[in-house]
């Protein structure tokens, strides 16, 4: 995961541990719709990029920085805003929210299919 629980907690404001696996589950969501979105693996830190030539190794492949974990952060917090509201706040689908694409617009790449 690349944003560890307590921020996590922090940024939707929770005090307890009571729904801290739900929030892990947001998180690793969040990454995944963010990997999507962008067409990137993202890892926590260098020491977790696998090295080249491994079978794992995207050249494409980047650490998160500030910018990736405020998308996390805003994609879990709505998602668990959605969650208490009922649905009643937000509808998803697999477009981040337009807030989110503008962070992610710089880290975007456009691969043929032929590349994967």
């Amino acid at each position: 995961m690349i944003v560890d629980l307590s921020l996590l907690k922090t940024h939707c404001r929770i005090d307890h541990d009571a729904e801290d696996m739900v929030l892990f589950a947001y998180a690793e969501a969040a990454q995944a719709q963010i990997e999507h979105w962008i067409g990137r693996r993202v890892y926590a830190r260098a020491s977790d990029l696998p090295p080249a030539g491994s079978p794992s190794h995207d050249p494409y492949q980047l650490v998160a920085d500030a910018s990736i974990t405020v998308a996390v952060l805003m994609l879990v917090g709505r998602m668990y805003d959605d969650e208490r509201t009922g649905g009643a706040n937000v509808g998803f689908n697999a477009t981040p929210p337009a807030a989110v694409q503008s962070i992610l617009a710089g880290y975007r790449v456009f691969r043929s299919l032929s590349d994967e």
